[in-house]
């Protein structure tokens, strides 16, 4: 189901010339840099992906020696 959303997301961005300017900026600007990588991915790296390919970078990246904790607002410091 995701992927279905993401491949639709992909096929109405085709459509808007907005966001064909904005995928031609990133590449122009950045080229092969991360920062020219498109943030919605493409059609291509959509069907590629697996549950497996999931799972690793979720091990990997969601771990608590690298979560933050933020604090808004009126808090007591003798609580936290």
């Amino acid at each position: 189901m995701v992927r279905a959303l993401a491949e639709n997301d992909l096929e109405a961005r085709e459509d808007d010339l907005d966001d064909i300017a904005e995928d031609l900026l990133l590449r122009g600007l950045a080229g092969d840099h991360p920062y020219g990588m498109l943030p919605h991915g493409t059609p291509e790296g959509v069907a590629a992906v697996t549950i497996d390919d999931v799972r690793r970078f979720h091990a990997q990246v969601y771990r608590p020696d690298r979560a933050y904790l933020a604090v808004v607002g009126d808090a007591d410091e003798g609580v936290l």
